[in-house]
């Protein structure tokens, strides 16, 4: 801890931004004060974020069964151990991010199908829950979550990124309006 002592209006060892609010007169004991940091360290990127919309279901890796389990109310199975579904929300080169209803520790291995082929195959993608934060009260998580090194085939993942450029580029042309069919103006 770093002491900060100051020269005061009443005295002497004044802590620096703390007042005298519980009657003890300033001289009569040392207050410690810590230094805070101003801001918070710039985050940079490593891989451009595509974003989409594509259906996902999620599990636990096997590794991790032991200490992470979904309950049967959750998977809707009756049963422990289940799938839960999910949204991708966002993709990259570097893992991806998931809009879900249940809540997923950090760190946690998971493995995550989506439908990403050119006739709609579905693939599993190993991911590990790198950020959780809670979007809402439904309760709906988001789960930023990275692709473990060596883990997935590289030509997977560019397959996912395709599909979710495919599935950004039908959402920004339907919430388009349509121009190619003008009124005639009015006179």
């Amino acid at each position: 801890m770093l002491l900060v002592r100051l020269r005061g209006r009443r005295g002497l060892n004044r802590c620096a931004g703390l007042s005298d609010i519980d009657g003890v007169p300033p001289g009569a004991r040392q207050r410690r004060c810590r230094l805070q940091p101003k801001s918070e360290p710039t985050v940079v990127r490593q891989h451009e974020r595509v974003q989409c919309q594509l259906a996902a279901v999620v599990r636990i890796a096997p590794e991790m069964e032991a200490r992470v389990v979904f309950s049967g109310t959750v998977c809707g199975t009756g049963r422990a151990g289940g799938t839960v579904g999910a949204e991708m929300i966002d993709c990259s080169r570097g893992g991806l991010g998931l809009k879900m209803k249940v809540f997923v520790p950090k760190h946690a291995k998971l493995v995550v199908r989506v439908a990403c082929g050119p006739e709609g195959e579905q693939h599993d993608f190993a991911v590990v829950a790198q950020r959780v934060k809670m979007l809402d009260r439904g309760p709906t998580y988001y789960v930023g979550a990275s692709f473990p090194g060596g883990a997935n085939e590289q030509g997977l993942v560019d397959a996912l990124i395709a599909a979710a450029r495919a599935t950004a580029a039908e959402a920004a042309g339907a919430s388009a309006p349509d121009t190619s069919a003008k009124e005639p103006a009015r006179a």
